[in-house]
């Protein structure tokens, strides 16, 4: 096997594991405590499933992107929260229930909102584009809801072993994550920077704080809220991402390089932000 196909694989475990640590500190309570909420829950839902993917298309009409560019946008707009956002919100601040209980009701709603959110805008800009729904849920079975599962599940069955490897296995899984993408940034850098000065960074700057300042106020009076939703808002699933650009575009160099870039982009605007939230 050679780096090239080492590394998806590498990657794919990283996350999984990631996940699992995750769930090795959860019970089930903590899953469900966003049911209890409604309020919060419809805020939340409507920050991510509506506001984006209409602010998404507004930066798209204003700026005269490449049109593989624009069109990982709109992906990224219906693509549910990242693997690793609830770990970033915890170590902010963020309320861990809230934090758990969303990657996992968003991951589930993933799987039949992002399909219909591809086919309005298929509908939008009169070209058919469709993405079978069993292929978001395969994203989503295998990133997050079976090692959050599984995580759980060995934690309630092994509880003390639960406590002593959780750590051991986000260290591992964080090194596995950063072996990963280093060399996919090196690899893309080239298409990265040609991006850059035709208003990708703008538009995709714009979104990233547009969904801090959406998720911050839809959140409600509690900054632990605030935090996962302002973080969960901003940040979207990389995998599903590609996967929804690869059914309209050819040229997946572009859409892989601007979805690096958002990554990259949202690792220093989210930073920022964190640093004002917790100053105040």
């Amino acid at each position: 096997m050679n780096l090239a196909t080492l590394i998806p694989v590498l990657l794919k475990v990283s996350i999984w594991l990631i996940v699992f640590s995750f769930g090795l500190g959860l019970n089930w309570h903590d899953l469900s405590g966003l049911l209890k909420k409604p309020s919060l829950l419809l805020r939340s839902l409507f920050a991510m499933i509506l506001v984006m993917p209409l602010f998404s298309l507004l930066m798209v009409k204003t700026f005269d992107l490449n049109p593989p560019v624009g069109v990982a946008l709109l992906a990224l707009a219906l693509s549910p929260i990242p693997p690793m956002i609830p770990g970033k919100g915890l170590k902010a601040g963020g309320n861990s229930s809230y934090a758990f209980s969303l990657l996992f009701v968003a991951g589930l709603l993933s799987i039949l909102f992002v399909p219909i959110g591809v086919k309005i805008y298929g509908l939008i800009f009169n070209r058919p584009i469709a993405i079978p729904a069993a292929a978001i849920a395969k994203i989503m079975l295998m990133a997050v809801l079976a090692p959050l599962t599984a995580g759980i599940l060995f934690c309630q069955i092994f509880p003390a072993l639960a406590k002593k490897i959780e750590k051991p296995i986000s260290w591992l899984a964080g090194i596995m994550l950063l072996i990963c993408i280093i060399p996919l940034l090196i690899n893309g850098l080239p298409a990265i920077i040609s991006l850059i000065g035709n208003g990708t960074v703008a538009a995709l700057a714009a979104f990233i704080i547009m969904g801090l300042i959406i998720g911050h106020a839809f959140g409600g009076p509690r900054k632990e809220n605030r935090i996962v939703l302002a973080l969960s808002t901003a940040s979207r699933h990389p995998g599903v991402a590609i996967a929804i650009s690869s059914t309209t575009v050819t040229d997946q160099q572009l859409i892989f390089a601007a979805v690096l870039l958002f990554l990259l982009l949202n690792l220093v605007i989210t930073q920022i932000y964190l640093y004002w939230v917790n100053k105040g």
